[in-house]
């Protein structure tokens, strides 16, 4: 499909409108006020010195969105996906892990290792992830997808599945909220069983991508990306909570 004629010029530094996901922290808060990814790309436009403001839509609108010529750049874009416009270097990873009970002590290194575990993930992972994961869970005693993430750190604890797939971070948070809501607690292993997911922006010119990842490599060698994705980390984390 062909792209409409952006609808806004570099030169002048007008406000930039970029499509971003409806509310997923600890990335993206409702509003688009704050989070993790918010915070990182609110950083590198200041960096770049461009005005920049956030338009939330689900998912599957952002890119449509983009292409129509709606907005003027897209969040959250598989970095190895070629369709519209220019891609910047990844800014963003989702790392997805496997997470269960410490005192199960479970041996989890690999997909195949899902085999005889009882899982919970989230709505999309069979057919989103590696292949190699959906035959894994394939052969699982029992698989169940929901939609809210944020219980199922209790179905872990629990007992009801043996392990939980999800974003790491995301898990962590429901980890922490699941604390401060009733107090309970319990150690959890992380299981790095799964490469991480890297994501890009995307614009309708070179030029932009390019101040772009001027401005994130900057952030990079300063280390203000890993003080912002520290800061988040150490609000969500609870001390000795997943390891």
């Amino acid at each position: 499909m062909m792209l409409l004629t952006p609808s806004w010029s570099l030169a002048a530094e007008e406000l930039v409108t970029l499509a971003t996901r409806q509310s997923i922290p600890p990335y993206v808060n409702a509003g688009a006020v704050g989070g993790i990814e918010i915070d990182i790309v609110s950083a590198i436009f200041a960096e770049a010195n461009i005005p920049v403001k956030f338009e939330q839509m689900p998912h599957v609108r952002m890119l449509p969105s983009f292409v129509r010529g709606r907005v003027d750049g897209v969040l959250t874009q598989s970095a190895t996906n070629k369709t519209a416009g220019c891609a910047t270097d990844w800014y963003m990873a989702h790392t997805n892990v496997g997470i269960s009970l410490a005192s199960n002590n479970f041996r989890i290194s690999k997909l195949s290792d899902l085999h005889n575990r009882t899982v919970v993930a989230f709505v999309g992972a069979k057919g989103g992830l590696h292949p190699d994961y959906g035959e894994a869970v394939g052969k699982s005693p029992q698989y169940f997808e929901g939609d809210f993430q944020t219980t199922h750190v209790e179905l872990i604890y629990k007992r009801r599945f043996d392990v939980a797939i999800g974003d790491e971070w995301i898990l962590r948070l429901a980890q922490r909220e699941h604390f401060d809501r009733t107090g309970m607690y319990a150690e959890l292993r992380i299981h790095t069983i799964l490469k991480p997911s890297l994501f890009s922006a995307r614009f309708y010119e070179q030029e932009t991508c390019d101040r772009f990842n001027a401005a994130l490599k900057r952030l990079r060698v300063s280390g203000a990306y890993d003080a912002i994705m520290t800061k988040h980390h150490e609000r969500i984390a609870i001390p000795g909570g997943m390891r």
